[in-house]
């Protein structure tokens, strides 16, 4: 006699957190970045990592948004918030005090933010330069060109994207690192389930919570370490 299969359908849901998602971007980006010597390249790679560790940056802030116990109408209101103003005021709601604007994590993240909405609303501008005396290639002159770029005080990545370089993305990893272990660690003082439970996607049904991260997520932001990002904070390789 053959046995029938049990039926399992269980009703569930999967809570997509793109936290982590973004940070292996920006990871797995800038390490494609150092293992090409083409300098097209090395920018398009460069840059894809910069605006992922800026887009995190938006989604830290809607994890501990939708951690909060709140009305439809407050939650709008902080909807509309800044990325910035949108942290603080989450920390605050969870009685984690001192966020300071002045220290160099968070300044560092406010000009990451000034950085990716020019990135992503771009204007036509100019860019001052040099052009040398032509020099004699043989079948054709070249005209030397130098072009200059402010860099942001704290960040220090050029103000504009054309520079952009792996150097600038490590920069910015480290930058996002520090400024996680800030809110999550220095300021919110989470403990791993509840670190988890903020970041982390899964698959829920009515008792169950299962963790949904990638093995491919978790490599990559653990090999990272090994160009001085450290993400072991957030407790995903152990």
């Amino acid at each position: 006699m053959k046995l029938k299969k049990p039926q399992f359908n269980v009703p569930t849901k999967y809570r997509h957190v793109p936290f982590l998602e973004l940070l292996a971007s920006a990871a797995f980006q800038h390490n494609q970045a150092t293992l090409t010597e083409k300098p097209f390249e090395i920018s398009m790679y460069s840059r894809a990592s910069i605006v992922a560790s800026a887009l995190s940056i938006e989604c830290a802030a809607n994890c501990l948004a939708s951690s909060l116990e709140l009305t439809k109408a407050l939650r709008d209101e902080i909807e509309k918030m800044p990325a910035l103003s949108k942290i603080e005021i989450c920390l605050q709601f969870k009685g984690a005090s001192g966020f300071n604007r002045g220290t160099i994590e968070v300044s560092r993240i406010a000009e990451l933010i000034r950085a990716r909405n020019d990135f992503v609303h771009p204007k036509i501008g100019s860019v001052p330069g040099t052009l040398a005396a032509p020099e004699d290639n043989g079948a054709e002159w070249i005209f030397p060109i130098t072009l200059d770029s402010a860099h942001h005080s704290h960040l220090n990545i050029p103000k504009t994207h054309l520079f952009w370089s792996r150097t600038d993305s490590l920069k910015v990893l480290n930058s996002v690192a520090s400024f996680y272990h800030y809110v999550f660690i220095d300021l919110l003082k989470a403990e791993r389930d509840e670190l988890h439970e903020l970041i982390i996607p899964r698959f829920e049904t009515k008792n169950v919570h299962m963790p949904a991260v990638a093995d491919e997520v978790k490599d990559v932001l653990a090999s990272i370490k090994e160009k001085g990002v450290d993400f072991s904070f957030l407790a995903l390789f152990d």
